[in-house]
């Protein structure tokens, strides 16, 4: 980990997407109220700097429920406050911050070619030659 003047660097980025996904994966049925703010300081994390809230995200990831994931996304994605974070936040990673290179980034990040907290060595797969190829 990254230590900077006595703390962890992007603390507060990880903190908020550790319990963005507690939120969602879980059997319990959300309480909007009292957990959209999970979320929502999540969503802000993501719409000031996006590529470190997407790596947040995926370092806390966890699919314990996915049937009960998909369920509460669902539900937090029906409130007002939520839907419209989420379209600014990807308007912004869209259209404004990376509208050529949205797709690599995505990519790093779902397969972790990137991560948060460490530096990993260069791996060389057909998925990745195939996407150099095709995505440039």
């Amino acid at each position: 980990m990254e230590y900077m003047d006595g703390g962890i660097r992007y603390g507060n980025v990880r903190r908020n997407a550790h319990w963005y996904n507690a939120v969602l994966d879980t059997r319990l049925k959300p309480d909007i109220e009292a957990d959209a703010i999970e979320v929502i300081d999540h969503y802000n994390d993501c719409k000031k700097n996006p590529t470190i809230g997407l790596l947040a995200r995926k370092q806390a990831e966890t699919n314990h429920y996915p049937e009960f994931r998909k369920r509460n996304e669902k539900i937090f994605n029906q409130a007002k406050v939520i839907k419209e974070l989420k379209s600014q936040f990807e308007k912004t990673f869209n259209e404004t911050l990376y509208p050529r290179t949205k797709n690599i980034r995505k990519y790093l990040i779902e397969k972790e070619f990137v991560v948060l907290d460490c530096v990993k060595p260069r791996v060389k797969s057909f998925g990745k030659t195939l996407f150099k190829l095709f995505c440039r």
